[in-house]
């Protein structure tokens, strides 16, 4: 070969290893030799029909003995990366990133009835990978109270995968059925009331149905009886619940609860109608308080300029004295509120002229 043939296969060589990084992206975008992750995604690597093994970017977890278990912090500043995040998978078809079935739900704000409250996808999605947080509305039907009252619920249940093969490969994605069954049972259990205290429909309206400290916030318990049996069997931890909507399902309560409803947001607006008016009188009256004082400060400083000028002069103390009283006698008559426009002092003139009246 010629020296320009060498140069020549130098320049396709050079070229290849330039252009490798951006095809490696490209094919992993598919999962092909490569794969990438998102911060909180888990897939599967598969040889054949079987997992070779578990990729994850999950934030101070670590997969242990096939559960994700807390990091301490040295383990998780101990973590590392592929260069440019890149994942190797394999040669295809031999080796492939595993692609599972999910129905995608959502909660619709416009939602008026049970029926409204979630939306589903018609269509099954095939996902390449598992998110570890889940966020799930689950829509309980005929689930009674301690007086024995129906109501149909929205649930937000937002949960950790602990055991990412169970839903996956034991469920083949389809887990979110069997996980409602549990949710609802332990649901109805706190909702019945403790025995001999039975819950009834308004303590349930009254009670705090938030994530935090809701009335069903027990249920998050991380060594608790529902996050145990939902580990073992669905592979997932519960780790907050809300109750975002709720509707009785007799007509009559329905009626009446948005008749209370009502009622309570117009003594709410009224009340608050009659605080905005009560404060909007407290700012005027410290405003004018203030103005008073300042104004009160400024004349003070006027009548000290005004005698320390007399004063300065030597005049006799009785000039100083009616120097100050013309100094107040003026200010009554031009302020603000004083309907005067002349001022005449001395001899039997009259003190006065008023505006807009007759001589």
């Amino acid at each position: 070969m010629t020296v320009s043939n060498w140069l020549e296969v130098g320049g396709y060589i050079l070229a290849i290893l330039l252009l490798s990084p951006f095809l490696a992206f490209l094919l992993a975008e598919v999962g092909i030799f490569f794969t990438k992750l998102e911060s909180g995604d888990i897939k599967f690597i598969m040889h054949g029909e079987s997992l070779h093994k578990t990729i994850y970017d999950v934030r101070d977890f670590k997969l242990e003995n096939n559960q994700f278990v807390k990091t301490t912090p040295k383990e998780e500043s101990a973590k590392t990366r592929p260069w440019f995040g890149l994942y190797w998978v394999g040669i295809p078809p031999f080796a492939s990133v595993h692609r599972f079935p999910i129905i995608k739900e959502r909660t619709n704000p416009a939602g008026k009835t049970p029926e409204e409250w979630v939306e589903r996808d018609k269509e099954i999605s095939m996902e390449p990978s598992l998110h570890f947080t889940i966020p799930r509305p689950f829509v309980l039907r005929d689930v009674e109270l301690g007086d024995r009252t129906p109501i149909d619920l929205l649930v937000i249940a937002k949960f950790e995968v602990v055991d990412p093969y169970i839903p996956v490969f034991f469920f083949k994605g389809r887990f979110f059925g069997n996980t409602e069954g549990i949710i609802k049972a332990a649901v109805s259990d706190i909702l019945k009331g403790t025995p001999g205290k039975p819950l009834t429909l308004d303590q349930f309206v009254a009670s705090d149905k938030g994530e935090v400290s809701g009335i069903l916030s027990l249920m998050k318990e991380d060594k608790g009886p529902l996050n145990k049996e939902l580990i073992s069997q669905i592979g997932l931890r519960l780790v907050g619940i809300s109750i975002s909507k709720y509707d009785p399902q007799d007509g009559d309560l329905r009626e009446a609860m948005n008749a209370q409803v009502v009622s309570e947001q117009t003594a709410k607006g009224v009340i608050a109608k009659a605080e905005g008016e009560a404060k909007r009188i407290q700012i005027e009256a410290e405003a004018n308080a203030l103005a008073q004082e300042r104004l009160a400060i400024a004349r003070g400083a006027q009548i000290r300029e005004t005698v320390s000028a007399l004063a300065s002069t030597m005049a006799d103390h009785n000039v100083v004295a009616r120097g100050a009283a013309d100094v107040l006698e003026m200010e009554a008559a031009t302020g603000k509120d004083s309907k005067l426009t002349t001022l005449v002092k001395g001899g039997g003139a009259p003190p006065v002229i008023p505006v807009g009246e007759k001589k």
